[in-house]
C-alpha cells in the first residue's frame, strides 16, 4: 500500500512551549486539599508541581507564546506560514475561534486559521489535519500546530481527583513541506458512547451558563465520572499498533514514546499491551512530573522538552499517542529529520 506521506514530504522543523507564571507545588495543594491527599499525589500521578494561569493569563496568551517559540526554533517568518491550527478544549471564547485570536496577534496575513477540539485527541487531530493540508496544497509551505490547555479555569478546587493532576500550558510545532519524510502516519478514533464520562458539561447549548448552574458549581467545572473504561487500554494500544504498521515501523524501532492521558493507570496498561510490561514501568508520565497533565499541550510540550534536553537525533522515530475526553484517541509516528539537539 502506498503511504500517504509519499505524495509530498512534511517534517517537524521547530518546536516551542509556554507556561503560565503561577507555579503550584504539592505543598500548596496540601494546604488546599489536606496533607494526606498531597502525599498521595506523587505516588498516584507522578506529578510534583504544575503551572496554572493567573488572572491576566488565558489560552490565547499561552498559544501565542508557544507559536512564536516554535517559529523561532524553525527559523520560519510569520509571512511564510500558510496555516495555523490550534488544538484545545479550553478555548479563549465560545466564538470566535482561538486560532483567529492568535492569528491576529501573530499577524499571519497569508494564513488560514482554525480550531480543532477533539477531546483527548486534540493535538494529533490537528497535526493530522495540518500534515494532510501541506501534502495536498502546494501553496502552503509551513503550518503551525499549537496544543494548548488552561483547564485550571474549570477545576473544582475541592476535587482531589482532578486538582492535583491538571496543569496549564501550550506546546507548538512547525510543519514544513519539502523532501524530508518526517510525518509518517497519523490516525484518530473516537468512542462516543462514553462521551459523558469526563467533561465540563455547562457552557454550551445543552446547558447554558445561568445563575442556577453557577450556584450549583457542578456542571461548569471539570467532572471525572469515570477515569477510563476497561476497554480503553486495549483500544488505545490497538490504535497505536495500527498507526505504527501504517508507518512501516515496528515498536522496537521507536526511539521516543510520548503518551498523554490524565490517568496514569490507563497509560501504564496501554503501554504494557503495546510495548511490553517492562517498559511500562518506566514510560508512563515522565514528561508530566513537573508540569502536570496539560491536555492538548501534553504531546508538543513533551516533544519540545526532548529537543531542549538534547535527546533528539536525526533519524530518531517518535511515537505520539493521546487519549481522553470523548472518548477520543490519537496516534502519530514521526521521524526526526533535524540534526542532533543542542
Amino acid at each position: 500500500m502506498t503511504s500517504f506521506s509519499t505524495l509530498r514530504g512534511v517534517a517537524v522543523t521547530g518546536t516551542g512551549s509556554a507556561f503560565p507564571a503561577r507555579l503550584v507545588t504539592n505543598a500548596e495543594l496540601g494546604a488546599m486539599l489536606g496533607r494526606e491527599v498531597a502525599a498521595q499525589i506523587v505516588e498516584q500521578h507522578g506529578v510534583t508541581q504544575r503551572y496554572w494561569c493567573g488572572p491576566d493569563e488565558s489560552t490565547a496568551d499561552l498559544a501565542e507564546e508557544a507559536a512564536r517559540n516554535a517559529l523561532a526554533s524553525a527559523g520560519v517568518a510569520v509571512h511564510e506560514v500558510g496555516l495555523l491550527v490550534v488544538a484545545t478544549d479550553t478555548p479563549e471564547f465560545v466564538t470566535p475561534p482561538t486560532a483567529s485570536v492568535v492569528h491576529g496577534r501573530l499577524e499571519l496575513a497569508a494564513a488560514h486559521a482554525l480550531d480543532i477540539g477533539a477531546g483527548g485527541a486534540d493535538f494529533v487531530s490537528a497535526l493530522d489535519y495540518a500534515w494532510k493540508a501541506l501534502v495536498l496544497e502546494p501553496h502552503i509551505g509551513h503550518a503551525v500546530v499549537v496544543g494548548v490547555s488552561a483547564m485550571s479555569r474549570y477545576l473544582d478546587l475541592h476535587d482531589a481527583r482532578t486538582v492535583p493532576v491538571y496543569g496549564d500550558g501550550a506546546g507548538a510545532v512547525v510543519l514544513s513541506a519539502g523532501e524530508a519524510m518526517g510525518v509518517l502516519a497519523a490516525r484518530c478514533r473516537t468512542m462516543g458512547a462514553h462521551s459523558h464520562d469526563v467533561g465540563v458539561f455547562a457552557g454550551g447549548t445543552r446547558t447554558p451558563i445561568t445563575p442556577t448552574v453557577l450556584d450549583a458549581g457542578l456542571q461548569n467545572r471539570l467532572r471525572v465520572l469515570r477515569e477510563y473504561r476497561d476497554t480503553l487500554p486495549a483500544e488505545w494500544a490497538q490504535l497505536m499498533e495500527s498507526t505504527l504498521a501504517c508507518a512501516g515501523v515496528t515498536p522496537t524501532a521507536v526511539g521516543h514514546w510520548l503518551w498523554a492521558h490524565p490517568s496514569r493507570a490507563a497509560v501504564r496498561e496501554t503501554v504494557a499491551l503495546c510495548v511490553g510490561a517492562c517498559e511500562a514501568d518506566e514510560l508512563p508520565h515522565p514528561q508530566f512530573a513537573d508540569v502536570g497533565y496539560v491536555g492538548a499541550a501534553s504531546l508538543p510540550m513533551a516533544l519540545d522538552a526532548a529537543v531542549q534536553q538534547g535527546r533528539m537525533t536525526s533519524g530518531d522515530v517518535v511515537a505520539l499517542s493521546c487519549a481522553g475526553a470523548g472518548v477520543a484517541m490519537g496516534a502519530a509516528v514521526l521521524r526526526w529529520t533535524g540534526g542532533a539537539s543542542a
